[in-house]
């Protein structure tokens, strides 16, 4: 056999298996190369999916309202405290004001009779006092009458001098005079009666009038602490709202971070696929 032939028996044999070595690199880069697009679709996904969770995080976010950082919440809870026990304070006194109030009947009140009675009242005293001074006056007359009936020096009983008659006229008189008195006293402590339950009455009525302005008066003050007392509450409310925001945000802030870096990763891995496809075919153009 020449030396031709051998070589050239030698050249098909070697490029057939180089082009089996070829075929099947080629088959390999192949199926790599589809089996990284695979991986990196599946990857894309991935960082989609990432994405929207990490978009639906930061509209969960809630903002917060930085004015409530300067209210002292120590001052607000001791005003809370005060407002509650001057409330409690102001309940007792309401409540003890409706059953005082409840408890006084009110009766009609004529100033006009009161005012007539007041006028018979002085006239009755006047009278009385004017019976007294006659009573006074008649016992002195009696008295002169009697003593007229003797001599001044020497004490003796005057003849032809006899006052008895004079002296029980004036008796009668006197009498008469202490019957009229005793009318006229039983006559003015009927109206003073009358007088003083007029007066009670009046100031019953007066008692009730206060009473009524002093509920009212609590009514307000209750009604003005428990508005003061919403107030305070709202804002501390809205304090303990904004820190349990700050709070969910700080966790939703260790989610976003932890996201992105996920997402980085996940890109990272994407990017090393595509490095590796283009290579890839970068070999099979050869």
């Amino acid at each position: 056999i020449s030396k031709s032939l051998l070589l050239s028996r030698y050249n098909k044999e070697e490029l057939k298996n180089d082009n089996e070595a070829f075929e099947t690199n080629i088959k390999q880069l192949t199926e790599e190369i589809n089996k990284r697009q695979r991986e990196l679709k599946e990857g894309q996904k991935k960082v989609e999916k990432y994405k929207k969770e990490r978009d639906g995080l930061l509209q969960s976010k809630k903002t917060i309202d930085e004015s409530l950082f300067k209210v002292d919440v120590i001052t607000l809870e001791n005003e809370v405290k005060r407002i509650k026990e001057e409330g409690t304070i102001k309940r007792t006194q309401l409540a003890e004001n409706k059953k005082l109030f409840n408890e006084i009947v009110e009766q009609p009140f004529s100033l006009d009779d009161y005012n007539s009675l007041k006028s018979q009242e002085n006239v009755l005293n006047e009278e009385v006092i004017k019976a007294r001074v006659e009573y006074k006056t008649l016992e002195n007359e009696i008295k002169s009458l009697r003593n007229s009936e003797y001599c001044p020096t020497c004490g003796a009983k005057l003849k032809n001098v006899d006052n008895t008659e004079k002296i029980k006229q004036k008796e009668r008189e006197k009498d008469n005079l202490v019957k009229i008195s005793i009318e006229k006293k039983e006559k003015k402590e009927e109206i003073t009666k009358k007088i003083l339950d007029l007066e009670k009455i009046k100031a019953d009525s007066d008692k009730k009038n206060k009473l009524e302005l002093l509920i009212i008066k609590n009514e307000s003050d209750i009604t003005n602490l428990l508005n003061k007392y919403n107030e305070i509450k709202k804002t501390l409310d809205l304090i303990a709202e904004n820190k349990q925001i700050i709070e969910k945000n700080n966790e939703i802030d260790v989610k976003l971070r932890n996201l992105e870096v996920t997402i980085k990763n996940e890109e990272n891995i994407n990017n090393s696929l595509n490095i590796l496809n283009e290579l890839s075919f970068v070999l099979l153009s050869f």
